[in-house]
């Protein structure tokens, strides 16, 4: 559902984005999921897709913290880069800097 959710956020279809997101995330209740990291990333991405960047910030933060919390590099990487990425689309370029610095390190 989150790899849906990002396709279709990406197709700016964010009505059935935020749908399949809300499916997931009603799965990730009841238990810990790996891919539950991927649907707060994907909530990141739609919030931003919405010009609610303060909200895809603390997703972001949230895919970070789930990704360390369960060892996946991977996952980390990517919410380096999206932290990095929320940073410049609010002009706090410094900050942005450091994130994707820090992305770059964990690769």
């Amino acid at each position: 559902m989150a790899i849906e959710a990002d396709a279709l956020t990406r197709q700016q279809q964010l009505t059935d984005a935020n749908l399949r997101l809300t499916q997931a995330e009603d799965l990730c209740k009841s238990a810990e999921y790996v891919s539950c990291g991927y649907v707060l990333r994907t909530r990141g991405i739609l919030a931003g897709k919405q010009g609610q960047l303060d909200a895809a910030r603390q997703y972001f933060l949230e895919s970070l913290l789930f990704a360390r919390s369960h060892q996946d590099r991977w996952m980390e990487v990517g919410a380096l880069n999206n932290l990095g990425f929320a940073a410049m689309q609010t002009g706090r370029f410094d900050e942005a800097v450091d994130w994707l610095k820090s992305a770059t390190r964990r690769r």
